[in-house]
């Protein structure tokens, strides 16, 4: 079974220390004192066992995509990580959810699920303390196209298509301006586009591929417009280029199943594991397909994502 874990500081570092000595990234490696993740459930680490929408138990070290529970029933929060685990683990850092022991989490969630552009301007307003030795990471607007898409289909000939991909790129000029807001606060930050929704199963299922390819595209496109071009204060990585790569070269991704949903329709993320998969899928296949649920992707998406932000983080003069 190959299981994604968390042992890889000492091949970042050295990996680092060439890009550095070919000329292919700064001379002096930021080193910031603490990871900042905002955004969306992509981005969220269950910080203790607590009680969720509608009454749903959330264990501490859950996230929204596949879990690891090993053969005694405890789930290990280190197996198939989450893209921010990859950037903080690269600097050393833990999430609160995954610390052990006395160990300091210097990773701290600030994501909320469900969350949209509104609710990002919400979490930078309630950050304490912003300073330019932080790293922020941002990843939001999958609950914006979707609530958009099914304002056009539930509208009854009220909404047009014009009007819902007007108000895509509305929102992610808000989501590039906020971004510019956060950068101006002292973080430097590392954005990541949203993956392309028109290659999920949920768009599969609403017979809706082109339209949510096309709201997600000009969503992110309106933000990389609005952001200030400066590579000192913010990096960009591409989800959706990302997920149309792995549609389209699956095979170089080591993906079996590019269009269905691998956790079973009861295992509602963030309880969604190994142990938790759809009728016949076995546990070994778990990094072979790249979608989690019907919107949200598994496992393959947030380690290329995490390794391409981690790169970013480390190689922008930031």
């Amino acid at each position: 079974m190959n299981l994604k874990k968390l042992w890889r500081g000492a091949f970042a570092i050295g990996a680092a220390a060439v890009l550095s000595a070919c000329g292919g990234g700064q001379v002096d490696e930021f080193e910031p004192s603490r990871l900042l993740a905002f955004g969306d459930e992509m981005s969220i680490i269950v910080p203790a066992d607590t009680t969720g929408a509608g009454g749903v138990a959330l264990k501490k070290g859950s996230k929204y995509s596949v879990n690891f529970v090993d053969s005694d029933g405890a789930l290990n929060c280190r197996t198939y990580p989450l893209w921010t685990q990859y950037v903080a683990s690269g600097f050393g850092f833990t999430f609160e959810g995954c610390k052990s022991g006395t160990e300091e989490a210097k990773a701290l969630v600030l994501a909320t699920a469900n969350a949209k552009v509104a609710d990002f301007e919400a979490q930078i307003n309630g950050a304490s303390a912003l300073t330019s030795k932080d790293l922020a990471t941002v990843m939001v607007g999958t609950h914006d196209v979707k609530e958009l898409y099914e304002r056009l289909r539930d509208g009854g000939g009220t909404v047009t298509r014009a009007q819902v991909i007007e108000e895509a790129q509305a929102r992610g000029k808000q989501w590039g301006e906020l971004i510019n807001k956060l950068a101006k606060a002292g973080p430097r930050v590392v954005v990541s586009t949203i993956p392309d929704l028109g290659l999920s199963p949920y768009a599969k299922a609403e017979k809706a591929e082109a339209l949510l390819s096309e709201l997600v595209k000009e969503y992110n496109l309106a933000m990389r417009l609005a952001l200030i071009q400066d590579g000192r204060l913010i990096g960009l990585v591409f989800g959706e280029l990302e997920t149309q790569e792995m549609v389209k070269y699956d095979g170089n991704y080591g993906l079996d199943n590019v269009t269905e949903a691998i956790c079973a329709d009861t295992a509602v993320l963030p309880n969604c594991s190994n142990k938790t998969l759809k009728s016949g899928i076995a546990e070994d296949k778990v990094d072979n397909y790249l979608w989690a649920d019907s919107f949200r992707p598994g496992t393959e998406f947030h380690e290329r994502m995490g390794d391409l932000a981690e790169y970013r983080a480390k190689n922008n003069p930031f």
